[in-house]
């Protein structure tokens, strides 16, 4: 505690009794902790001040978006919006009427980049605010880079959640010894305390399928947890260009990240390695970047939400097809593109969605061709090589590309083939064997849904 008496020659009157007060911390810009609203008193109270100490060791925590969860604007210095999410109406007028060359324009790798102008969710649902101050600002965290409709009321719940035990901690705290009379506080009703986010869950199972080996957050992991900050920072990227391009820029990112914290912001402390936590494609830009470019000893650990470890057939149906009906309220479907012919010509260009095509490792066969007489059925791939059997096919009529499906002139056609096999044979399969060899890193969690 920090003592602050009076130190005057008036002489203490007889009789009267230590008066001690508490005191919670303030931050200032550069997220350092001050007692503000410490009073002088007479010596004659033999006062004494109780600063109540906050956690100073920061961890920060990076989240990665999925694919299409990250703002895009045109690389033109007019800095179009060219992918915004800050609302589901506001997506789906701007996109649906798009067609085929409009999509093909506007969703182009070399000619889009990361916005961080969306929205932020204002609402701080701890006691102190980590917008600024205890934190950056949420928009110097990048928040504004996520699509808002998808990920900013998760976002603001997640960091809460982060914030929330030692926060209602320290003011429970100065709430209990507010009073002198240590007997006032027993007449008090107990349940009027507050108990933060992750205290209801101690020793709490939840009966999961795997219920005999559940495990249980203990009072012990709890009170180790509260020891830290754990600020949330965005990594938004570009969900069309090659993935290992995206991996390169989380890897500069992580290390601005633990910089801005051991130089700029708090006390520099417990500055060693970020957490991350990733959605759908995002955990395979975080893989790499662990995996292949090396950035493990920075990373304490990776939740991966349901990653497309090694790709996913729903990519070969999505290019066929279309995306109709996926996502949110068919989201997907509205501004990837609806049918084949909308979509096909987007997906072609971009690497990122491209390299989500199912992996030479994948589980084959995983697409069936169905004839009229089923014992004919034919069951791909047979040798375990994709590339060969589907992806690079030109003419059958199972093939993943038809570079006419927009263009019909010969000269067009062809040079679409000719940059879509490039893209195949170099940036996509060069990312899925990379990835398959590089294993994960040691501390990796995953979760998905039952459905």
């Amino acid at each position: 505690g920090i003592y602050m008496v009076d130190k005057s020659d008036n002489e203490a009157k007889i009789g009267e009794c230590q008066h001690t007060s508490y005191h919670l911390p303030q931050w200032d810009e550069n997220g350092k902790c001050s007692w503000v609203d410490i009073q002088r008193q007479h010596k004659s109270l033999n006062a004494e001040a109780k600063c109540i100490v906050p956690p100073t060791k920061v961890i920060p925590v990076i989240f990665i978006p999925g694919i299409m969860g990250t703002n895009l604007m045109s690389t033109n210095t007019n800095k179009k919006e060219i992918w915004r999410g800050d609302s589901l109406a506001s997506v789906y007028w701007e996109w649906h009427s798009k067609g085929g060359h409009q999509r093909q324009q506007s969703l182009h790798p070399d000619y889009t980049r990361v916005d961080n102008r969306g929205d932020i969710e204002k609402k701080i649902l701890t006691p102190f605010s980590d917008d600024g101050c205890l934190f950056p600002s949420r928009k110097s965290r990048n928040w504004g880079a996520a699509l808002g409709f998808s990920y900013g009321r998760f976002l603001n719940v997640f960091q809460a959640a982060l914030l929330d035990d030692w926060q209602t901690e320290l003011v429970n705290y100065e709430e209990t010894y507010r009073f002198n009379d240590p007997e006032t506080m027993k007449k008090i009703d107990i349940a009027l305390k507050h108990e933060g986010s992750l205290s209801k869950l101690v020793n709490k199972k939840f009966n999961t399928h795997e219920k005999e080996d559940e495990q249980v957050l203990t009072p012990e992991e709890l009170n180790h947890f509260k020891r830290f900050l754990f600020p949330v920072h965005v990594f938004g990227y570009n969900w069309l260009q090659d993935n290992k391009t995206s991996a390169e820029s989380l890897k500069t990112y992580i290390d601005d990240v633990l910089r801005l914290y051991k130089k700029k912001h708090g006390y520099g402390l417990a500055q060693e390695k970020v957490i991350i936590v990733t959605h759908s494609m995002g955990g395979l830009v975080a893989r790499y970047a662990s995996q292949v470019l090396g950035m493990n000893n920075k990373i304490l650990g990776i939740v991966h939400g349901v990653i497309p470890d090694l790709g996913s057939p729903a990519a070969y149906r999505r290019m066929k097809v279309g995306a109709e009906g996926e996502g949110f309220m068919g989201t997907a479907g509205h501004v990837l593109g609806a049918t084949g012919k909308e979509l096909m010509p987007v997906l072609a260009r971009a690497p990122a969605a491209l390299q989500l095509l199912p992996h030479p490792k994948y589980r084959s066969p995983w697409l069936t061709i169905k004839r009229h007489y089923h014992d004919n059925d034919l069951f791909l791939p047979k040798s375990k090589d994709p590339f060969s059997e589907i992806y690079l096919q030109k003419e059958a009529w199972w093939r993943l590309y038809e570079s006419d499906i927009l263009d019909k002139k010969k000269i067009i056609s062809d040079k679409n083939w000719q940059d879509y096999t490039q893209l195949m044979d170099t940036p996509v399969r060069k990312f899925m064997y990379a990835l398959e060899n590089a294993g994960y890193h040691p501390e990796t969690y995953i979760f998905y849904g039952k459905k």
